[in-house]
C-alpha cells in the first residue's frame, strides 16, 4: 500500500479549538483556558494574588493564568513585587507575564532578581521578549546599574544583571563598574559567560584583549571558558585572533592544563576543518540533531537513554539518503582532566559528531537555569560559525532550556527547525500533582521546574517550522488536551506523524564473546551455569525515577516470582553513579534487604554498549531453554516511544510496557505484546502474574507477532527516509516523490489531520 505520510497543513480544513471536557483536571482546564480565552487578554483588571485553601498546583495555575490575561498597571506591579516574597508564587506570576503580550516590563521587576536562578532566568526572558517595548529604558538602566553595584558579592545576581545588560545598547554599564565586575569574575565560569556576552554585545575590545592576554599569562583560567573567549575574538577580529594564536603555539604549557586543552582544541578544530569536507551540494541539505543531556557513547549512564542510540543510528542512516548531504550531531561533553574529545569526529561518511565542551557541575551546575544555558548558547553559536555552510534544518526533541537555546540560535541564523512534540512533563504533572493540597519540600522545585518546561514547550512549538508527532493509538487526540493550540497552528506549520526506529539486525545471529561474558555474570554460561534452568525478566535503561526500576523490583518480590524467575537490570554507572542513580540504587537495596533470600536471583549490571545488549537479547531469544520466549519488562511511568522495547521485540522477546505514552501505536495488548498501568504497583503485579499464567505456545505466538511488527515497520533506514522528506519539505526544497510501502495493520508515518 502506498500513501503520503505528510502534506502541508494548509490543505486541511480549518477547525476550531476543541471544547474542554475533563472538568476534573485542573491542569487540563488551565491548558484549555490559556488558549480558549485569547480574546480576553488585556481585559482583566484588579490585582491578582494567591488564594488560600486550594491545592498547590491549582493555586500556581490560577496565578499564572490570571497574570497571562490581565492588564497590568504600574501600581499593581509595584504592590505585587513588594507583597509576594515566595519564590514559587513569583514564578507563577512570571510565567503568566511571559505569556502576556501586552505586558511592558519596567524597573520594578528587577527587584525580584536574587539567588533563585529559575526566577532570574524568567526575568531575563521577560525583558528579552519585550526588549523593544520596555517601559522607560532610562529608569530600567539606572535601576539595573544600582542593583549591580549593590550585588557585586552575589555571583548569581551579577550573572543576571550582565545578561540583562546584554539585551539592549541602552543598558551599557559605567566603565568603572564593568572593570570591577571583570576583575572579580573573569575567572569564574558561572559569571564569565554572561560577562563575555556583555563584552561582545557592547564591543568592549580593550577588555576582550585583556582577557585574551590573561588566558596566556594565567594557564589555569578554566577551559572551556577560555575557548569561548578565543573563538569570540576570532569572530570579532580575525586578524588579532591569528596574532595571538601564533603566540599560543610557541607557549610552553602543562599537559592537560586548561591552556593545553585550549591549544589542543583550537589546533584540532583547524585540522579537522581542513581534512573533513563540509558538504555544500545544492541538490541536498545539511541537518543538525542534538544530544544535550548525557553521553551519546554511553546509553544507560546518567541522563543518557535510548535517544543516544537512536540519534547515532539515525544520523548514519540519513546520510545514506541522496537528498541529505550531511548530518551534524551536537553533543555536550563535560570537562574532565583525564579525558579529551576532539571537536569533530566522523561517525560515518558524512555524519559528523560535534563535541561541545562544557564546564563540569562543580563550576556551572546543570540546575543553574541561567548560567548553564548561557554557556551552551555561546559555545554552540561559536562552533556553528566554524561550520560552512550552516545546517539547513535543526531537529529538536526536548522541552527544556537547552533545546530552547538551539531553537533561538536557529532563529538568529535563519535555520529552519523541526520539533518532536511530546507531552512531557505535562502527563507527569497531571498524574502526580492533581488534587494534592500539600507537597513534600523536595516536590516544590520539581513541580515549579515542570511548569516552566510546559511554558518552554509552548514557546518551542510556536517557534518551530515543522512538527513531528510520535505515533500513539489515538494519534493527535492524545496530545490535544495538553496542547489545545494545535488546531490554531494547523494553517501555519507542517505536521507529520513519524515514529522512531532501530537498526534491524539479522535473525539467528550467533552470540559473540561479549554476550558470553554477560551470560557468565548471570550464571548462565561458563563454570557456573546454575541459573540456566530459570526464566528471566530483563529491564534495560538509565536508573531514574521515571524508569521506575524500583517498582519492578518490588513487584517481582511481592508476587514471589523471585522463587522461579531471575530479574536482570542493566543500567547506570558502575564507577561514578550520579545522585539520581545513587538514590535508585539505595531504594532497590532497601527492597532487597526486606527479602534477603531473593538476592541470589537478582542481577544488576552497569550500562553496556548497545551492541552488547542486542547481542545478548538475540542470543537468549534463540537459545532460551523454554518453550515460552524471554520476557522484557519496561517499568517506566511512560515511554514516548521506547527504543529499548523496539530492540527487545525485534529480537523476539515478549514485552510488557507502559500504557502511558506511545507504545500503544505498535503494541496491541495481548496480540503482539502487553500494556500495563505502570503507575500502579498492584496493576504491574497482576500483569506479571497474568503473563506467566498464559500457555507457552500462546506467549510464543505473541512474541513472534511483536517481532514481525517491528521488523516490518520500524527499520531505521525507513524512518530516515520519512524524516529526510520532512526536512526537505521544511526547507522548501522540491524532490521527486518517494513512495513508501506499509504494513496494513501498522502505519508508522501518517498525515496529521485535525
Amino acid at each position: 500500500m502506498q500513501f503520503d505520510h505528510f502534506r502541508e497543513s494548509s490543505q486541511n480544513k480549518s477547525v476550531a479549538t476543541p471544547s474542554f471536557t475533563n472538568l476534573d483536571s485542573a491542569f487540563l482546564f488551565h491548558r484549555n483556558q490559556l488558549f480558549a480565552m485569547e480574546q480576553t487578554r488585556n481585559q482583566a483588571s484588579g490585582i491578582c494574588l494567591p488564594a488560600s485553601g486550594s491545592s498547590v498546583l491549582r493555586e500556581w495555575l490560577n496565578l499564572e493564568r490570571l497574570w497571562s490575561f490581565k492588564k497590568v498597571t504600574p501600581s499593581e506591579l509595584e504592590l505585587t513585587v513588594e507583597m509576594i516574597t515566595d519564590e514559587y508564587l513569583r514564578a507563577a506570576i512570571l510565567r503568566g507575564l511571559l505569556r502576556n503580550p501586552f505586558f511592558r516590563p519596567n524597573e520594578l521587576v528587577l527587584n525580584w532578581i536574587g539567588d533563585h536562578t529559575l526566577l532570574n532566568a524568567m526575568i531575563v526572558d521577560l525583558y528579552e521578549q519585550q526588549k523593544n517595548y520596555t517601559a522607560n529604558f532610562t529608569n530600567v538602566s539606572n535601576r539595573l546599574i544600582n542593583l549591580l553595584e549593590d550585588s557585586l558579592d552575589a555571583p548569581k545576581k551579577v550573572t543576571s544583571f550582565l545578561a540583562l545588560a546584554s539585551l539592549h545598547e541602552n543598558f551599557e554599564l559605567p566603565a568603572p563598574l564593568l572593570v570591577s565586575v571583570f576583575d572579580r569574575y573573569h575567572r569564574n565560569p558561572a559569571v564569565g559567560f554572561a560577562l563575555l556576552e556583555y563584552l561582545v554585545f557592547h564591543q568592549k575590545s580593550e577588555l576582550m584583549e585583556k582577557w585574551i592576554k590573561e588566558t596566556l599569562q594565567s594557564p589555569y583560567l578554566p577551559f572551556p571558558l577560555n575557548l569561548a573567549i578565543w573563538l569570540s575574538l576570532k569572530h570579532i577580529n580575525p586578524a588579532l585572533f591569528e596574532d595571538y594564536l601564533e603566540k599560543l603555539k610557541v607557549l610552553s604549557r602543562h599537559p592537560n592544563s586548561p591552556l593545553d586543552r585550549l591549544s589542543t582544541y583550537l589546533e584540532q578544530l583547524t585540522i579537522k576543518k581542513k581534512t573533513i569536507t563540509f558538504q555544500s551540494d545544492s541538490l541536498g541539505i545539511t541537518m543538525a540533531q542534538f544530544m544535550l543531556h548525557g553521553s551519546i557513547n554511553q546509553p544507560g549512564v546518567g541522563d543518557s537513554g535510548g535517544l543516544s542510540t537512536f540519534l547515532n543510528q539515525l544520523g548514519n542512516a540519513l546520510v545514506e539518503n541522496p537528498n541529505i548531504q550531511q548530518v551534524f550531531t551536537f553533543v555536550t561533553v563535560p570537562y574532565s582532566p583525564s579525558e579529551h574529545r576532539p571537536p569533530l569526529q566522523s561517525l560515518s561518511r558524512t555524519h559528523l559528531l560535534v563535541n561541545i565542551p562544557v564546564h563540569d557541575s562543580d563550576q556551572i551546575g546543570k540546575e543553574d537555569f541561567l548560567a548553564y544555558p548561557l554557556q551552551l548558547k555561546i559555545l554552540l553559536g561559536l562552533l556553528l560559525r566554524e561550520i560552512n555552510p550552516l545546517p539547513d534544518v535543526f531537529h529538536l526533541r526536548f522541552n527544556d532550556t537547552l533545546t530552547r537555546v538551539a531553537s533561538e540560535i536557529a532563529g538568529e541564523m535563519n535555520i529552519k527547525t523541526v520539533l518532536t512534540l511530546t507531552a512531557d512533563p505535562h502527563r507527569a504533572i497531571q498524574k502526580h500533582y492533581e488534587n494534592r493540597t500539600y507537597l513534600q519540600p523536595d516536590e516544590y522545585p520539581i513541580l515549579n521546574q515542570a511548569l516552566f518546561r510546559v511554558l518552554l514547550a509552548d514557546q518551542l512549538l510556536r517557534q518551530s517550522n515543522s512538527v513531528v508527532i510520535l505515533p500513539s493509538r489515538q494519534g493527535i487526540v492524545d496530545l490535544l488536551p495538553y496542547f489545545p493550540q494545535l488546531p490554531q497552528l494547523s494553517q501555519q506549520k507542517l505536521f507529520a506523524t513519524i515514529p522512531e526506529g532501530i537498526e534491524i539486525t539479522p535473525k539467528n545471529r550467533n552470540a559473540g564473546d561479549s554476550a558470553n561474558s554477560i551470560l557468565t555474570k548471570l550464571r548462565r554460561s561458563g563454570p557456573d551455569s546454575s541459573h540456566t534452568h530459570r526464566p528471566l525478566i530483563l529491564n534495560v535503561g538509565r536508573l531514574s525515577p521515571i524508569k521506575q526500576q524500583n517498582i519492578l523490583v518490588e513487584a517481582w518480590l511481592n508476587t514471589e516470582l523471585w522463587r522461579m524467575v531471575d530479574l536482570v537490570l542493566i543500567g547506570g554507572s558502575a564507577s561514578n553513579p550520579n545522585p539520581t542513580e545513587q538514590k535508585m540504587l539505595r531504594t532497590i537495596q532497601e527492597l532487597l534487604e526486606r527479602k534477603p533470600e531473593a538476592k541470589p536471583y537478582f542481577f544488576l549490571l552497569p550500562a553496556l554498549p548497545n551492541s552488547q545488549i542486542r547481542e545478548l537479547e538475540n542470543h537468549l531469544a534463540i537459545y532460551y531453554p523454554f518453550a515460552q520466549p524471554p520476557l522484557y519488562v519496561c517499568s517506566s511511568l511512560k515511554e514516548e516511544f521506547g527504543i529499548a522495547i523496539l530492540e527487545a521485540m525485534s529480537a523476539g522477546w515478549l514485552v510488557i510496557g507502559p500504557q502511558a505514552g506511545g507504545l500503544s501505536s505498535y503494541i496491541e495488548d495481548g496480540k503482539n505484546g502487553f500494556l500495563a498501568d505502570t503507575s500502579d504497583l498492584k496493576q504491574l503485579e497482576r500483569e506479571l502474574m497474568d503473563v506467566f499464567s498464559f500457555k507457552e505456545d500462546t506467549l510464543k505466538e505473541i512474541a513472534e507477532r511483536g517481532q514481525d511488527t517491528i521488523r516490518q515497520n520500524y527499520d531505521i533506514r525507513r524512518i530516515a527516509e520519512l524524516l529526510a522528506e520532512l526536512y526537505l519539505k521544511t526547507t522548501s526544497i522540491s524532490i521527486q516523490k518517494i513512495d513508501h510501502e506499509n504494513h496494513p495493520d501498522h502505519q508508522p508515518a501518517v498525515l496529521l489531520t485535525f
